[in-house]
C-alpha cells in the first residue's frame, strides 16, 4: 500500500491519493533571510564584546555547548540546554533553533516577490519573507514546502510547538498548570490591533501590545516529551507542547520554559549559551540584525517574568530556559470574507433581493459577464414588469432619476465579488428513474445537469482532448489568487461612496485574513471573464410521489474523498421512504466526479450526458463520444493521476496502450475521482480545494430554490419555499461541511441575505487537524507519510522527511498552517455560536475495544489520555489487521486531530439515549462502537440503520429531537 512517487494504488474508496513532484536544485533548502540573519548575530555580538564569540562570520564555533555548573560535592554536573544555535544549521539548512518563531516573520512581512509592488519596502500582506518560496510549481528549483511557507500569514492555530534539547528530559518534571510550579506555559498577548500588520490598511498603525494588560488567560496544553525518529531510540529531547484547544487567529503567543524543567539526571534545564548571551548582555549589538534579534529575545523575556511573576513566580533571567513568540495565523477570515465581503468593506455588501439578483445573475451568464449588457438586460426585465410591481423596484433603487445606474452598481457588484448567491442551473436529464440506468433497489428518479458557480481555482481547457492535455497542469499547480481587479471593476461604484481604489487593491497574489478576496481562475480559455465552471448537479427524489403541488424539501449531501456525488443515492433512498416530499441535492467536491472504470458509472457518463459532436476524431457521433463528453464535464474535467503524480486524462488516444490494460476500452486503468485532491506537490492547492468547495455549498444553498429539476416551466416551483434547509456530509463532506454550516448559520441574514440558515445538519465520520488525521489514518496515513519520505529522498541531498523526523513534523506543521483557514477546528467556535438557531448531529466509530476496530479511516481520536498514540491502542484490540501500514512514531499524537475533540471545541455534548421534546435544537455527538468508516455511506449494516433512523427523525423534527433505538451499539 502507498505511492511511488505520487502513484496511488490504495484500493480502499475512501482513501486519499497524494500527489507529489520531483524536486530540483543542489540543497533541499536554500539560505533564507532567517538564517543570513541570525548568522549575522556573530557579528553583532562581537560588538558587544561578549568574549565568546571572536568572528564576524559563519565560522563560529558550533558546538553544542553542555559545559555546567558545580554541583553539591563540588562535582561537576552536565546542564541539559535548549538546542539554540544559529550559526549553524541542521541538514536542510535551517538554523539550529526551534522554528516555530516569530523570528520567520522578522522584518517586512511578505517583502519578497509576492508584492503587487515593485516598492517591496511598501509591501506588506502579512506573509512570511521566504524569497525560497517564489518559486511556482514546474519551475527550477520548485520546492512545495518553501513555497508554503513563503504565503504562511502564521503558524497553525492546532499544531504542535516543538522544542529541542541537547540532553535527554524527565517528562514527570513538566508542569503545564498555571500557579508557582508552572515550567511550560503558552500565553495571548494581547495587541491593540494586528500583530504583524498593525492596523494596516486602514490606518498604519505598528502593532502595539497593550502595556496595561498584556496577557491573556494561559492556553490549556498538553505537554510531552517525544523522540524524533531521526535521533536515538532513547533522545528522550524533544518538549513537545500541544494546545488542547484551537489558537485564536491573527494572535501572538509567548512560549516560556523555565528551569523548573529537570533533564533525566533531575537538573534543571538552561538557555544555549548564544541565547543567554543575547538576553544577558549590557551592551546593545552593534549589527542592525543581531540588534533586532537581541531586542527581540529581551522582550521575551521580559515577558516571561511578566507572566511567571503573575503566577507567583520571582525567576532571574537566567531561570527562563527558552521564551519565544509566534503568530497564528488566519482561521475563519478568508472564508467569512468571501461568504460576505461586506465584512471587509461595508460598501460593497449586496442587499438585492434574492429573485432580483437571481436576475441579474441570469444576465452575466447569458451574456459571458459583460456587465454593460447584464446591466441593460436587468433594466430591461425590471421595465417590463407590472407597473406595480415596477415602481418599488424604482423606488428601492434610488427613484427614477437614480435606478438606472444603481442597477448598474448593483450588477458591477454580483459580477465583481465572490458572495453566494443565487446561482444558475440548467437540468438537461429530467425525471429519470433509475432503474432506467441499471441502478435498482430504490425508488427514486434522477434529474441531472449543472450549476454555474464561481471557480477561483483555475481549470483545464476542456474543449477537446488536445487542449484538456496542453491545460491539464492548471488544476494541479494553481492556487487561489487575490483579486488585483476591485479598484477597476468597482471605480464608478467606489468612486460615488468617496473610497479610493487603494482601499481595494491586494498588497500581493496572496488571499489572506489581510485581503480575503479571490479572484476566479483560469479556464477554458483564457479570456473567460465570468471565471465559472459547470459543476454536475443531481437531484434524487421520489418516483412514485408527486409533490409538485407542495414542493420539495431540500436536502444537501456532501459525498466523501475518492466518491462521488452518486454516493447520495443509498442515503436518498432512506430519507426519500420517510418523507417523500424530500429532494436530495447533491454536487460533486472539487476534482471529483464520475468515475469511468466502474462499470455502473461508465454506463451513467453514456446516460446522462449527450455529445454535441464527435469527440474523438472519427468523424462518427456515438455512445463513445457521449462518454467523452460526459467525462468532460464532470468535476475532475476527465484528468486523474498520473503515474509520477501529475494530472493525466482518463482517456487513452489508442485501446490497449498507455495504461490501458484491462479492459482495453480506451479508459486508463488507474482512472479515480478525487485522486487529485490532495496534493503535497502544492500545499496552497489542497488547502483551496477544501476552500473552493466550502464555497461550492454556500452557492449551492444560496440556489436552492432556484433549482428546476422537474418538468415544470416554471423557476423555482420545484422547491418547498418554506421548507427549512438540511445537510449531511460524510468523510470529507462532513470536514467542508463543518465550515459551510458553520458561515451559512452565523453569516445569513444582514452579512449575507441569500444564505439559507441550515435548520438541522450531520456531520458523519468527520474531524479537525486534518493533516495528522491523516498521518493517524490506516487508509491515509501510509501514502502521505510514503510521499513525504519520497520528497526527502528527490533531493539531490536527500533528506529524511520519513514519518517522525525533525524535519518531516516541521513540514506537517507547515501543511497545517497553510490549510488552518479550512480546517474544521478552526469554525468550532463559530459552529457554537449558532447553536441557538440550528441543530447539528455528529457521528463517530469509536470500537469497542476489544472486536470492533475505531474508525481506520477517519479515526475519531489521535490523542490518549496517557499520550500513546492511538495506533499503539489498536494493535491490541484489533483482530486480523494487516499493520503493514502501521508506522508507529510517537509523534503523531495529536489531541485536536478526530471527530472527538471537533465536537468537544464546537460545545457538542454526548448522547447515549433519545432525546428532546422539539422545542430548541440539540447539538449532540453519537459514539458508535459497531459499524466502520462506510456504514454511514453504505447504510447497509446495524449501525447505518441506526444512523440513518437518527438522520431522519432530526430531520423531521428539524434539529430538535434525536431518537435512539439500537442503544447496545452506542457507547455509553
Amino acid at each position: 500500500m502507498g505511492i511511488s512517487l505520487g502513484v496511488w494504488t490504495h484500493s480502499n474508496p475512501e482513501s486519499a491519493p497524494i500527489t507529489i513532484k520531483k524536486q530540483t536544485g543542489s540543497n533541499m533548502v536554500k539560505k533564507t533571510l532567517l538564517s543570513l540573519a541570525i548568522a549575522a548575530t556573530t557579528a553583532g555580538l562581537a560588538g558587544c564584546n561578549i568574549s565568546s564569540v571572536e568572528t564576524h562570520n559563519d565560522n563560529v564555533d558550533t558546538t553544542p555547548v553542555t559545559s555546567g555548573t558545580v554541583g553539591n560535592g563540588g562535582q561537576a554536573t552536565e546542564i541539559t540546554r535548549v538546542i539554540y544555535n544559529p550559526s549553524s544549521t541542521n541538514a536542510a539548512g535551517l538554523p539550529n533553533i526551534p522554528l516555530i518563531t516569530d523570528l520567520l516573520i522578522q522584518g517586512l512581512a511578505g517583502a519578497d516577490s509576492d508584492c503587487a509592488s515593485e516598492d517591496t519596502a511598501t509591501c506588506l500582506d502579512g506573509t512570511i519573507p521566504f524569497p525560497g518560496g517564489d518559486i511556482a510549481l514546474g519551475g527550477a528549483g520548485y520546492n512545495p514546502i518553501f513555497s508554503a511557507v513563503g504565503d504562511l500569514d502564521g503558524f497553525s492555530t492546532v499544531s504542535a510547538i516543538d522544542v529541542a534539547f541537547d540532553g535527554a528530559l524527565d517528562a514527570t518534571s513538566i508542569v503545564t498548570t498555571p500557579g508557582a510550579l508552572t515550567n511550560v506555559l503558552l500565553v495571548p498577548l494581547n495587541y491593540t490591533n494586528d500583530p504583524i500588520a498593525g492596523g494596516k490598511p486602514l490606518n498604519n498603525d505598528a502593532p502595539a501590545l497593550n502595556a496595561a494588560n498584556p496577557f491573556g488567560a494561559p492556553v490549556s496544553i498538553e505537554a510531552s516529551v517525544v523522540t524524533y525518529s531521526d535521533s536515538a531510540d532513547d533522545a528522550n529531547n524533544v518538549l513537545r507542547i500541544m494546545p488542547k484547544e484551537p489558537l485564536k487567529s491573527k494572535t501572538r503567543y509567548l512560549v516560556v520554559v523555565t528551569d523548573g524543567l529537570k533533564d533525566a539526571e533531575g537538573v534543571g534545564v538552561r538557555s544555549s549559551t548564544t541565547f543567554s548571551l543575547l538576553a544577558v548582555a549590557t551592551a546593545d549589538a552593534q549589527d542592525p540584525t543581531a540588534a533586532k534579534l537581541q531586542g527581540a529575545i529581551r522582550s521575551w523575556v521580559g515577558l516571561a517574568k511578566g507572566i511567571t511573576g503573575g503566577l507567583g513566580q520571582q525567576l532571574e533571567t537566567s531561570d527562563i530556559a527558552y521564551t519565544t513568540t509566534f503568530t497564528t495565523g488566519g482561521g475563519t477570515e478568508v472564508l467569512s470574507g468571501m461568504a460576505a465581503p461586506g465584512l471587509v468593506n461595508a460598501a460593497v455588501n449586496q442587499t438585492m433581493p434574492a429573485d432580483l439578483r437571481y436576475v441579474i445573475e441570469s444576465n452575466l451568464v447569458s451574456s459571458n459577464g459583460d456587465v454593460t449588457a447584464a446591466a441593460a438586460g436587468f433594466i430591461g426585465y425590471v421595465n417590463a414588469l407590472p407597473e406595480q410591481n415596477k415602481t418599488g423596484i424604482i423606488t428601492a433603487l434610488g427613484g427614477a432619476e437614480a435606478w438606472q445606474a444603481n442597477a448598474g452598481a448593483a450588477v458591477a457588484l454580483a459580477a465583481a465579488l465572490p458572495q453566494p448567491a443565487p446561482r444558475v442551473a440548467d437540468f438537461t436529464v429530467k425525471e429519470v428513474p433509475l432503474t432506467a440506468l441499471g441502478i435498482t433497489g430504490t425508488n427514486l428518479n434522477i434529474s441531472n445537469g449543472s450549476i454555474k458557480l464561481p471557480y477561483y481555482l483555475s481549470a483545464p481547457d476542456t474543449t477537446s482532448l488536445a487542449t484538456l492535455s496542453t491545460t491539464a497542469l492548471r488544476s494541479f499547480a494553481g492556487f487561489w489568487q487575490a483579486d488585483d481587479t476591485l479598484g477597476t471593476d468597482l471605480s464608478a461604484l467606489l468612486s460615488a461612496v468617496n473610497i479610493p481604489a487603494s482601499a481595494v487593491t491586494p498588497p500581493s497574489s496572496n488571499v489572506t485574513r489581510l485581503f480575503p478576496l479571490a479572484k476566479t481562475g483560469l479556464h477554458t480559455s483564457e479570456t473567460n471573464p465570468l471565471g465559472y465552471v459547470d459543476v454536475p448537479v443531481s437531484v434524487f427524489y421520489s418516483s412514485t410521489e408527486d409533490c409538485s403541488a407542495s414542493g420539495y424539501d431540500p436536502v444537501i449531501y456532501q459525498h466523501g474523498i475518492t466518491t462521488k456525488r452518486t454516493a447520495a443515492i443509498p442515503f436518498a433512498a432512506q430519507v426519500v421512504a420517510a418523507d417523500a416530499c424530500t429532494a436530495v441535492v447533491a454536487i460533486d467536491l472539487p476534482m471529483h466526479g464520475l468515475d469511468p472504470t466502474d462499470a455502473t458509472e461508465k454506463n451513467l457518463l453514456g446516460g446522462l450526458y449527450t455529445a454535441p459532436a464527435d469527440m474523438n476524431g472519427d468523424s462518427v457521433t456515438n455512445s463513445t463520444d457521449d462518454l467523452i463528453y460526459g467525462l468532460l464535464q464532470q468535476r475532475h474535467f476527465g484528468l486523474t493521476q498520473s503515474a509520477t503524480g501529475t494530472p493525466r486524462s482518463m482517456l487513452v488516444a489508442t485501446p490497449g496502450t498507455d495504461g490501458d490494460v484491462s479492459p482495453a476500452d480506451g479508459i486508463y486503468d488507474d482512472s479515480g475521482s478525487g485522486s487529485l485532491f490532495i496534493n503535497i506537490a502544492n500545499f496552497q492547492n489542497t488547502r483551496d480545494n477544501m476552500r473552493q468547495a466550502v464555497m461550492d455549498l454556500l452557492n449551492l444553498n444560496a440556489s436552492l430554490k432556484y433549482l428546476n429539476f422537474s418538468d415544470s416551466a416554471v423557476v423555482g416551483a420545484d422547491i418547498n419555499t418554506n421548507a427549512s434547509v438540511k445537510f449531511a456530509g460524510h468523510s470529507l463532506g462532513s470536514i467542508v461541511g463543518t465550515p459551510f454550516l458553520a458561515l451559512s448559520n452565523a453569516l445569513n441574514g444582514s452579512s449575507n441575505i441569500y444564505l439559507n440558515n441550515v435548520e438541522a445538519g450531520v456531520l458523519a465520520n468527520g474531524s479537525g487537524h486534518v493533516t495528522k488525521m491523516i498521518e493517524n489514518s490506516f487508509a491515509f496515513g501510509p501514502t502521505i507519510v510514503d510521499g513525504f519520505e519520497a520528497l526527502g529522498n528527490q533531493a539531490s541531498t536527500p533528506l529524511d522527511l520519513s514519518q517522525g523526523s525533525s524535519l518531516f513534523e516541521l513540514t506537517m506543521h507547515i501543511f497545517q498552517a497553510t490549510i488552518d483557514s479550512a480546517d474544521p477546528m478552526n469554525f468550532a467556535g463559530m459552529l457554537n455560536a449558532s447553536a441557538a438557531g440550528s441543530g447539528v448531529l455528529m457521528f463517530e466509530i469509536v470500537g469497542d475495544g476489544a472486536s470492533n476496530a475505531p474508525d481506520l479511516v477517519v479515526p475519531p481520536a489521535a490523542f490518549a489520555d496517557n499520550g500513546t498514540p492511538p495506533r499503539v491502542l489498536l494493535d491490541n484490540v484489533l483482530q486480523g489487521e494487516d499493520g503493514s501500514n502501521d508506522k508507529l512514531a510517537d509523534t503523531s499524537a495529536a489531541p485536536l486531530a478526530g471527530a472527538t475533540p471537533l465536537a468537544s471545541a464546537a460545545g457538542f455534548t454526548a448522547a447515549t439515549q433519545s432525546e428532546g421534546d422539539g422545542s430548541q435544537y440539540l447539538r449532540r455527538k453519537v459514539s458508535f462502537t459497531a459499524g466502520d468508516h462506510s456504514s454511514f455511506g453504505e447504510l447497509d449494516d446495524a449501525t447505518g440503520t441506526e444512523m440513518i433512523g437518527q438522520v431522519n427523525e432530526f430531520f423531521d423534527n428539524d434539529g430538535k429531537v434525536l431518537t435512539m433505538t439500537n442503544t447496545a451499539i452506542v457507547k455509553q
